[in-house]
Formats: C-alpha cells, structure tokens, sequence
C-alpha cells in the first residue's frame, strides 16, 4: 500500500506529532508498505532519523510574504523559490519565528482557504506532486488545521483521505475573535472531504468529536506507540543518598513546567537530598517567563538543572537515565504524550495529573502515579511515597517497562493503523457491489 503522510513541520522545534508520524511511518515501512512523508511549511525537527521525505512544501516564510503583502504576489516565482531552501527555512525558525497561535489568526484563516487564498499556486504545487508524482492510496494529513488543501486535493485524488487528530483543539482555543469562530465553521463544514480519522486515545476520541461536531464513529483509536529498541534504560534501584526528579516535554505554561518546578520546592523541603532535571524546547518568547519561574526558588539554584534541549534520541535517553521519576503536569489535556512513554520504555515511573491521555496510559503500562488535580504538593506527595517505599517504585517500574513493549510499540500502532485501512477499504467495495 501506498501511503503518503502531509506533515506540518514544527517551525524548529521537536514536534511530537512530527515525530510521531516519523515513528508511525517507518514502522509501516518496516511492515512492508510504500510510505512517504511530505512535510510542509518548514523541514522537520525530529530526534531519529528521517524516514522517506519529500522537499518541503508550502515554505513558511513565503506563506507569510504571500498573506501579509500584496505585492508580493505578483513578483515571479523563480525570484522567490530561494525561500523553500531548507537551509533558509531552518535559519528563520532559529531566529524565533513565531508560531504562537493569538499572532497567527489571520493567517490560519487564510490558510483555510485553500484555493480561494493567497497561497493559491503553493497548494496546487502540493497537490500536483501528491496526485502525480506519488499517486498513493492513502493521504493521511497530520492534523485537521490543514484541511484546506483537502478541496484542492478531492478534485484530482480518488483515493482514500484520512485525518489525525492529536492536539488540534489547543491552537484553535488559543485564537483570539473572531478567527477562533471562523476557524472553527470551516473545520466543521470538511468533515465530508474525508473518509475517516485517527487518534491516540479514546478521550481524545470522544472529546473531539463533540468539539468538531464529528460523529465519533468516523474516528478510529490506535494505540499510542514508540520504537522501544534505542531506549535502553532499565529499572533501577533508588540510591538512599539521591534522587532526582525530572521533566521533559516543551518548556511553557501549557505544559506545567512552573507546577512541576513548584511541586519539586515542597519535595526538597521533605527530602533534602533530592534533585531537578530538565530539559526541552523552549521558544526564545518563553525564555524571559522561565526565568521568572526559577527565580521563586533562589535557595534550590544549585539543586536544579537546565539540560536545554537534547540534539537527538541518544541525548535524550541518557537524560532519562538520569532521572528517578518524570513529571509532566500539562495544565491542558493531553491527547497523547509521547514523553511519558518514552519515560517508562528507559524504566522511569511518572507521576501525572488525571485527565486527558494520561489514565489511558497509566492504566495501560501501570508505569506510575495519577493525582487528582495539579496541586504541587499532592505531586510532591506522590513522588514522596516513591522515595519511602523504593520497593513501590521498582514496582512501577518494572512492570511499565515490561507492559510497554507488549502494548505501546510502533509495531503496534502500525498495525493497527494498517487494519482500519483494509477494514474501510473492504467496507467500500461492500457498499460498491
């Protein structure tokens, strides 16, 4: 099978649905099927090695120039190809382009428009490539906010059209009026352009289609998955003298870092001999605000440590294998988490919040603890049952690492995956006979 993958680069950071698609496809590769990963807007930020790739597409800096000045669009193409290089694209996104979703509703509108926007020529550049150049079976677009190529492509593909939903919903509410409502209308209203859609958890299943008023039987689960092999941590002992709690994920509000870093100041103070590692993208806007975070706890300088933002899977393996425990406490609700899978894969139990994603996972890999709600002192509590009871901790895990690779490979997810195709592929010549 033929399967192509429209993924919407990260604009320089590691973007966990990139990543995941990455993963996603070269599991499916190593399956046997034809797959390729068409990335748009910037290349892709990835930890592993790139599977099958296309050039980029739809290049960020040209869409920009395209929506904010008119008289950009009449100047000839070959004066402005120069803007898709790779190196041009990777360049603006180290000098903090931004990507933050209150400054970009205009052009997220625009971009919904397909066709019928600025960036006209790009789309149709997109779906000539796709339509002749890879002819797959099956497009599957990373995220729904790029459902405005789909019209352009349903006039020259036949074939089968699907969705990913993971995360869509966390832009959109950060959009300001009326952008946010006119996004919401479109996104609403495409539905009918395809044949069905992923996500990763049943949560996120049910909460987003009452979101996108999605009949929630369209929208197919898989089971969250990582290539385990590179992550070679093991279970291990707790030292009496030591322990280091750790967080990894990017570095913002949204994702709870000041929580985490707040619960750590109520663990030291029970537990002296503990420590704070972390690591993760942090755009240059979120520079300043962490800042700010770490400067509340002047006393715990020397007892935390900043790791940046690991080059690749190797980087970030060893940082697990320097952890104790993870804590993520996203202020929103998950609907995936890579980071805590890959936690438990190197034998790191974690220690979440009880909503979205998270009890899925947890119930799944018994590799932690949930609390009930974000308060610093109920994770400091949890984290501090791991440190008076190490058996308690070996138990989680032990058994995370071992469950994870029965239920939450790559393997997995790409069989899975493989499965809804042929399912919906043998419904479709039903109804034809």
């Amino acid at each position: 099978m033929k399967i192509s993958f429209i993924t919407a680069g990260g604009a320089g950071m590691f973007c966990g649905s990139c990543m995941q698609d990455n993963t996603l496809a070269k599991a499916l590769i190593s399956r046997g099927e034809e797959v390729t990963l068409v990335p748009l807007y910037t290349p892709l930020t990835l930890d592993d090695d790139l599977s099958e790739s296309s050039p980029v597409f739809m290049g960020g800096i040209r869409l920009y120039m395209l929506h904010q000045y008119p008289w950009f669009r009449k100047m000839p193409r070959w004066m402005t190809k120069w803007m898709d290089a790779p190196s041009v694209l990777n360049y603006a996104t180290k000098m903090g382009v931004s990507n933050d979703a209150k400054q970009l509703g205009a052009l997220t509108i625009s971009m919904l428009k397909g066709v019928n926007g600025p960036q006209k020529e790009l789309v149709l550049d997109l779906v000539d490539y796709v339509t002749n150049h890879l002819k797959p079976d099956v497009i599957i677009l990373s995220n729904i906010l790029l459902s405005g190529i789909v019209p352009a492509l349903r006039q020259k593909y036949q074939g089968k059209l699907f969705g990913f939903l993971q995360g869509d919903d966390s832009f959109l509410d950060q959009l300001i009026e009326p952008y946010r409502s006119e996004a919401m209308s479109i996104l609403r209203s495409s539905w009918q352009h395809y044949d069905g859609y992923f996500t990763y958890s049943d949560y996120y299943r049910r909460y987003i289609a009452n979101y996108l008023s999605i009949d929630p039987a369209q929208i197919n689960v898989l089971p969250l998955g990582i290539d385990a092999t590179p992550h070679k941590g093991q279970p291990k002992l707790l030292k009496e003298d030591t322990f280091t709690l750790g967080y990894f994920a990017r570095i913002a509000p949204e994702k709870g870092f000041h929580v985490a870093l707040e619960a750590f100041s109520h663990l030291h103070a029970k537990h002296p001999h503990t420590k704070f590692r972390y690591g993760g993208y942090l755009h240059p806007s979120r520079e300043a605000w962490m800042n700010d975070e770490l400067n509340k706890y002047p006393h715990l300088k020397a007892h935390i440590t900043h790791i940046g933002s690991p080059k690749g899977l190797s980087e970030k393996v060893r940082f697990y294998n320097e952890i104790d425990a993870l804590c993520v406490p996203a202020t929103f609700e998950e609907p995936k988490g890579l980071y805590v899978l890959e936690a438990i894969a190197n034998g790191v139990p974690v220690v979440l919040p009880s909503k979205g994603a998270f009890p899925e996972l947890v119930a799944s890999t018994q590799g932690g603890i949930l609390t009930l709600d974000h308060d610093p002192r109920k994770i400091a509590e949890a984290v501090s049952s791991w440190i008076n009871d190490p058996n308690l901790h070996r138990l989680h895990a032990h058994t995370g690492h071992q469950r994870l690779r029965s239920h939450h490979t790559s393997d997995k997810s790409a069989e899975a995956l493989i499965g809804f195709l042929n399912k919906d592929v043998s419904r479709q010549d039903a109804v034809k006979k």
